[in-house]
């Protein structure tokens, strides 16, 4: 009798835990669900901001009368070079603030383009950070703009090269 009851109880034991264990397992889909339905929503909302930026980009790149044809990476190229801006030919010095102090540099420009920039005077920089940050004019003169990004590990230093470069440059738009 003593064993029969033991048994029992062990029976409804394992019973009542395994009810609790499909219960748990039923509020873990629930939240689940839940989580799946939140993120849906929040893609539903990006694809629709997504949407209307795309749609204002088009209608800007037509106002001002530029054709879009191709992928949107020819797009993107057109309208940069549609807004590109023609330099007057000259040396042209610039200042402005970087890691350590003020940076200031000279840009010539020769045919309408960036053709060189270097770095006059840099005294309060930290050598390793404007070393690397020199990268940045490499990237200037190539894509003939200061809308670069700055280098990483040489933000304030690449910041100030580039903002000396545009500081420089106000002196050269025609």
């Amino acid at each position: 009798m003593k064993n029969k009851n033991f048994v029992l109880r062990v029976v409804n034991l394992l019973f009542i835990l395994c009810l609790l264990g499909a219960y748990q397992t039923v509020l873990y889909g629930r939240k689940q669900q839940e989580n799946l339905t939140e993120v849906q929503a929040r893609v539903d909302q990006l694809e629709r901001e997504l949407q209307d930026w795309s749609e204002q980009v088009k209608k800007a790149v037509s106002e001002r009368g530029i054709e879009a044809a191709g992928d949107s990476s020819s797009q993107t190229e057109t309208v940069v070079e549609t807004a590109q801006i023609a330099y007057a030919d000259g040396t042209y010095q610039g200042a402005a603030q970087g890691f350590g102090g003020e940076i200031e540099d000279l840009v010539e420009v020769s045919g309408g383009k960036i053709t060189a920039i270097t770095i006059v005077s840099a005294k309060q920089e930290d050598e390793a950070y404007l070393s690397m940050a020199e990268e940045i004019i490499d990237t200037i003169v190539e894509k003939q703009t200061t809308e670069v990004d700055t280098i990483s590990g040489a933000t304030y230093s690449s910041s100030g090269i580039r903002d000396a470069v545009s500081d420089a440059l106000k002196g050269a738009v025609q």
